[in-house]
């Protein structure tokens, strides 16, 4: 009876964020859960990292998740379509306790490094988990073996010397499958502070939604287990543009330097025009004068 569990401990009441038991159950969310991460996560890529043996019946594996979250897509299929240049994808895991916001500069530098060294460098989402398996040993019989008279020329080496044939060998059986992510301990300890990295783990928890389980059902459970809404920018009342006098700096100064940059595209695209406008109308001027002076 194979008893899988999510996040154990995490729930109110210290129960898991969802769990099931059973061979006929489990091989449900086996088989269900890479398929939806692979059609709801864009390129979506699964990787087991390390696989540990811990005792004569446990394991453990390390594993992670890498895909483009759902608001880059554009920026992806952009790339894709640009001729000459590379997408690559980075994580930003390494910047979980940094407060994040929207940057020009940023968008800026993207499409700079994109036209100038044929490279667009993406963050990636990138979820990283612990599988802890354990298993039972079970002895099986098994009938139709090498008889006593194939092992040697006594012939008196069968099993218990009947001579029948059967054999007995152990087998391990999965028997319990728990699983934690690396970023809900991270998010209920306040360890995150980037409301990028809460809104992978929340999109990357849509996509591992339970079969026969409504999505409101399952949206109140993560609330109730993921203390998402503690992150920065997360919260219900929580706007954009309504950080501290440090971050509205920071907006300020990427603002100026896309106006700045924005200035100089219309001014050399508007003295470009005026120059072909002006030569325009003195041709046209002088056209005019030679047909009145009978030129023609």
């Amino acid at each position: 009876n194979i008893v899988y569990r999510l996040e154990p401990g995490v729930a109110p009441g210290g129960g898991a964020l969802w769990e099931c038991s059973g061979a006929e159950a489990y091989g449900t969310v086996a088989r269900r859960w890479p398929q939806t991460m692979s059609a709801e996560l864009f390129e979506c890529k699964l990787r087991a990292t390390r696989c540990t043996r811990v005792g004569p019946t446990e394991a453990v594996v390390r594993w992670e998740v890498e895909y483009i979250p759902a608001k880059l897509r554009w920026l992806w299929d952009l790339g894709q379509a640009w001729p000459g240049v590379t997408v690559t994808t980075y994580d930003v895991l390494d910047r979980m306790g940094e407060l994040s916001r929207f940057s020009w500069k940023g968008l800026f530098m993207l499409f700079f490094r994109a036209a100038t060294k044929g490279e667009m460098r993406l963050p990636a989402a990138l979820i990283q988990g612990t599988s802890k398996l354990r298993f039972v040993v079970v002895e099986i019989e098994e009938s139709g073996g090498v008889s006593g008279g194939d092992r040697g020329d006594s012939g008196d080496g069968g099993v218990g010397g009947s001579g029948s044939g059967d054999e007995r060998r152990n087998s391990l059986f999965l028997a319990s499958h728990e699983e934690t992510l690396d970023l809900v301990r991270c998010v209920n300890t306040g360890a995150v502070k980037n409301r990028r990295i809460a809104r992978d783990l929340l999109e990357f928890l849509d996509a591992r939604k339970p079969p026969d389980t409504a999505l409101e059902a399952w949206d109140n459970a993560v609330e109730d287990a993921v203390q998402w809404t503690a992150v920065p920018g997360m919260g219900q009342f929580d706007v954009d543009g309504l950080e501290s006098s440090e971050e509205r700096s920071g907006v300020y100064a990427d603002a100026a330097v896309v106006l700045g940059f924005m200035v100089v595209v219309v001014l050399t695209f508007g003295v470009g025009f005026g120059s072909w406008y002006v030569n325009g109308l003195k041709n046209e001027a002088i056209m005019r004068q030679m047909l009145d002076t009978g030129a023609f």
